[in-house]
């Protein structure tokens, strides 16, 4: 999408990730501290009642609330929201909320058997596995802690007590050496406690008290804001996503936003009504939404986008995880991100209009269906909101004409025998010159094949194609909705 820059500023940007990289490897622990995350505890205890703080290790599944409980053998069945799950979840032992600030604290979890959640203590035993997570986050609505492991013990189930230590520093720093001479994983001297650090205890539980049990030991550390820019963690995981969505320039046309269905973001997300009887993905029956969030967002400001929360039917707005569109079949591993800012709009506005499409909206319209695809039933209800008219035309020249005077934008359905699509397909006509027909394809191809035998449709980047005009009347679009900003 990006214009590809000269060699002088590729070697600069070279040259900056290489001392970035020296300075990471030189002083890890300031390099550790550039993110400073937060969490919406005040949102999160919504869905979460006895949520004590967020517990987060990158590159794994441990990014979820953690959890509370006087009863030792709640949470090892069942869900930070209390559903009932094989795997659990990971807490703390209390009647109370915990206190993380104490010199000792405990985290537990299940000794799953697919490695997820504390599970995965056991591989602290890989040298490779401890130098790539070498620490967890632990974000509590009092401050940030990084825990740095250590070290690690594989026990018996039944010891519940051999591994304890005390409150007392001067006993625990008697206990390290005893510790790190069982310890089944080669340590990083530089993440070992000193005299007057707090440590953290992750060890793993079992239902039926079997097996063996995995201690990991932690150096607890408060981490220091400074002046580091907050990133809210439970957004953190999609907004880090690669995507190839972005802004493309045509001389003598304009600049676009071109977006994807099949986009990495949101490719494999669940797209279906509340009661829908099946589970497709966004990038296989997303044409529809993205279609018209392509139209939209390239004829409104930024700023404007979220007028469309205001007709949301859910009291939270427009809200997704990574693994569904809407709120309907999030598997329930993490909390749904929240959409708020213009800035987050605009990067996933085809998800909002995707949740808008299977009737999260007050306006009483729906255009996914179980047994085809999606309709664009919605289409002047959801350009209403944004001050479009929509007129539908099946004249291609009107269509033409329409988009060469740049009066607005178009959105038509192509079917078998085009060079777009074998079955049925919506795409965004972004404008036309005297020699072109410019098109926004939801589905981004690097080629069309054998769709597109006669070399109709020339790629000027994935998802955006041109057409000649006198090869347009050989391209079925019935209808053709212009859309024009009253």
């Amino acid at each position: 999408m990006i214009e590809r820059p000269k060699v002088c500023v590729r070697r600069w940007a070279a040259l900056v990730m290489a001392c970035w990289m020296c300075l990471t490897a030189l002083c890890p622990a300031q390099a550790e501290r550039q993110t400073y995350y937060t969490v919406d505890f005040e949102y999160i205890r919504q869905f979460v009642r006895n949520a004590a703080a967020w517990i987060y290790q990158p590159g794994t599944d441990i990014n979820m609330p953690l959890v509370y409980s006087e009863d030792p053998h709640f949470y090892l069945s069942h869900r930070y929201d209390g559903r009932s799950a094989g795997n659990g979840t990971i807490f703390m032992t209390s009647d109370d909320k915990p206190d993380f600030s104490a010199p000792v604290i405990v985290l537990r979890g299940n000794n799953c058997l697919d490695y997820s959640l504390f599970g995965s203590l056991s591989e602290y035993s890989d040298e490779h596995f401890y130098r790539e997570r070498p620490s967890f986050m632990l974000i509590t609505p009092d401050g940030n802690y990084q825990l740095d492991v250590f070290a690690g013990l594989r026990l018996r189930h039944s010891d519940h007590v051999s591994w304890m230590v005390s409150d007392d520093d001067e006993e625990r720093m008697q206990a390290l050496e005893g510790i790190l001479e069982n310890s089944f994983m080669k340590t990083d001297e530089k993440r070992l406690p000193q005299k007057g650090d707090a440590w953290a205890i992750l060890t793993t539980e079992s239902a039926n008290n079997s097996g063996s049990r995995f201690v990991v030991y932690a150096r607890k550390r408060l981490i220091e804001q400074g002046d580091a820019k907050p990133v809210d963690l439970v957004k953190a995981e999609m907004d880090e996503r690669a995507t190839r969505n972005g802004y493309f320039t045509v001389e003598g046309m304009g600049t676009w936003m071109v977006y994807g269905q099949n986009d990495p973001i949101w490719n494999r997300l669940i797209f279906e009504t509340a009661n829908s009887s099946r589970r497709r993905p966004f990038g296989d029956g997303g044409c529809g939404p993205t279609a018209l969030a392509s139209a939209i967002v390239n004829m409104v400001s930024k700023e404007e986008l979220s007028k469309i929360a205001d007709y949301s039917a859910s009291q939270y707005g427009y809200r997704f995880c990574p693994c569904s569109v809407n709120e309907n079949f999030c598997s329930g591993l993490h909390q749904r991100y929240t959409m708020s800012t213009p800035d987050e709009y605009l990067r996933y506005f085809p998800l909002a209009v995707g949740s808008f499409a299977t009737g999260n909206n007050i306006l009483g319209v729906q255009g996914r269906r179980d047994s085809w695809g999606t309709n664009m039933s919605y289409l002047e209800a959801l350009c209403g909101i944004y001050d479009i008219s929509v007129t539908s035309t099946t004249d291609k020249q009107e269509a033409i004409r329409f988009l060469q005077e740049k009066r607005g934008m178009g959105v038509s359905c192509t079917v078998a025998s085009s060079p777009f699509t074998a079955s049925s397909h919506f795409i965004t006509l972004a404008g036309a010159d005297e020699e072109y027909l410019y098109v926004l394809d939801p589905l981004r191809r690097d080629s069309y094949g054998d769709l597109d035998p006669y070399g109709m449709l020339e790629i000027l980047t994935p998802g955006l194609v041109r057409v000649p005009l006198e090869d347009v009347v050989n391209i079925p679009l019935y209808p053709v909705y212009m859309l024009e900003r009253k």
